[in-house]
């Protein structure tokens, strides 16, 4: 996910964003996100609690993460048109890294 969302930033930043290479780009990053923290979400939150509390935290749990869901889709346009793509996918790029030191 770190290569892919440094590869696009630098696609933005080098105004590269034309063709094919920005697809594949985002393609490899979903590609890799289904593959490790999208599929690991759904382990973790349905084997962290309790039996006694599982299902009500678990709701609360889900409600969140679609919630955090739909504020990334209405704050990533505003991102896009006030600091441009180079350093709207940094930002994600820098989360990506406290992911992994934070996994780590």
């Amino acid at each position: 996910m770190i290569v892919s969302l440094t590869s696009i930033a630098a696609a933005f930043f080098l105004e590269k964003t034309e063709g094919y290479i920005i697809l594949l780009l985002i393609l490899m990053y979903i590609a890799s996100f289904s593959a490790s923290v999208g599929a690991v979400t759904w382990v973790i939150v349905s084997e962290i609690f309790p039996n006694k509390l599982r299902s009500k935290a678990m709701s609360v749990s889900i409600v969140s993460l679609w919630i955090a869901n739909f504020l990334l889709i209405l704050v990533f346009p505003l991102m896009l048109s006030r600091f441009g793509g180079a350093v709207a996918f940094l930002i994600f790029d820098v989360m990506c890294v406290i992911l992994l030191a934070f996994t780590f």
